[in-house]
C-alpha cells in the first residue's frame, strides 16, 4: 500500500477489488493503536489481536510466516497478503471467499471466526482448497508456531 502521514492524516494509494487504485485518507489518531488496513480501496481501522497469547503481533515469527490468499483457484482473482493472524475475515470483506493460497511457514485455517469450527493446518502452497472441502468456507487463519 505505502503512503505518507501529513498533519496526522495517512494518505495512501489503495487498490480496490476491481484492481483500480485511488487515493484514500484516514486520521491516524482515530485508530487509537489499531492497525490501519486497505479495505477495498478505503483505509480503515482494524483492531490488533495481541490479547491472544501472541497471535497477531506484527512481525511475529521473524518474517518466517507470510501468506497470500486468493479468491479463485490456481492463485487467481483478488489476492491479499498477511504476516499475522486474522481472527475475522468479515471486516476485510474476504470471508468465505478463499480458494487457493501461497505461504511461507505453517498456517492454521478455520471455517469460523476466532479460529473455531473446522480447522486445518497447511505448510505449503495450495492451488485449490476445493478437494479439501474448504472452498469459500475460511473465516480465520493464523501462523502455527
Amino acid at each position: 500500500m505505502g503512503g505518507m502521514v501529513m498533519s496526522g492524516e495517512l494518505i495512501a494509494n489503495c487498490q480496490d477489488s476491481r484492481g483500480f487504485y485511488r487515493q484514500a485518507r484516514i486520521n491516524v489518531a482515530s485508530c487509537r493503536g489499531a492497525e490501519i488496513i486497505n479495505d477495498n480501496g478505503n483505509l480503515v481501522c482494524y483492531p490488533r489481536e495481541e490479547r491472544r497469547g501472541g497471535w497477531g503481533r506484527p512481525g511475529w515469527g521473524g518474517g518466517r510466516h507470510r501468506i497470500t490468499v486468493y479468491e479463485h483457484t490456481n492463485y487467481q482473482g483478488i489476492a491479499r497478503t498477511f504476516e499475522q493472524a486474522v481472527p475475522n475475515l468479515v471486516p476485510l470483506r474476504f470471508n468465505d471467499v478463499i480458494s487457493s493460497m501461497q505461504m511461507t511457514g505453517a498456517w492454521e485455517f478455520c471455517t469460523d471466526v476466532d479460529f473455531r469450527g473446522r480447522c486445518e493446518i497447511f505448510d505449503r502452497d495450495v492451488s485449490s482448497v476445493v478437494p479439501l472441502g474448504l472452498n469459500d468456507l475460511i473465516s480465520s487463519f493464523r501462523p502455527v508456531r
